[in-house]
């Protein structure tokens, strides 16, 4: 299904009832709790924590991998490596099978930092949703979900099929 063609289709609503501004304003402030830690015990910026955190989600995986999952750009996804290699949390090593690939793995300390950093921000995720029952809850992660794949269908879309 398309986006609405008119806007007499669509009720327009002030920016803080928007998707979008609600859920950059929630991803900042979240963010801003994990960022302080982690830069304030481990001397990590957010986009280096997200990498970390991704690398122990999904490693070991090379750098293009990394990239798709974290939707940033090749260049930044190169500064956070070289800066997780420095701090010596992921380590880089050849691909046996193509050497012009590289497998990003987590260290041990890197591992330790990971989760004494993930256990803080589970903490206070729980913290954040303890209003809500647990059917709230899974509701919640059930709707995201949904949004989630239906931008994911959206952008698997040629650009045409947009509605610009």
């Amino acid at each position: 299904m398309g986006r609405p063609q008119s806007s007499e289709q669509v009720e327009l609503r002030p920016i803080d009832q928007w998707l979008s501004f609600r859920f950059a304003l929630i991803a900042t402030r979240v963010s801003a709790i994990s960022h302080d830690y982690s830069q304030r015990y481990y001397q990590l910026s957010g986009n280096s924590w997200r990498g970390l955190a991704l690398l122990a989600r999904f490693g070991p995986c090379s750098a293009k991998q990394l990239v798709e999952k974290s939707n940033f750009d090749y260049p930044k996804v190169s500064r956070i490596i070289d800066d997780l290699v420095s701090l010596r949390l992921i380590e880089r090593r050849s691909d046996s099978q193509d050497l012009r690939r590289a497998e990003l793995r987590l260290t041990a300390h890197g591992h330790k930092v990971y989760e004494s950093i993930a256990k803080r921000a589970s903490e206070f995720e729980t913290y954040i949703t303890a209003p809500l029952t647990k059917s709230e809850r899974t509701a919640l992660w059930s709707a995201i979900d949904k949004i989630d794949t239906q931008i994911a269908d959206f952008f698997a879309r040629p650009k045409s099929e947009h509605g610009d």
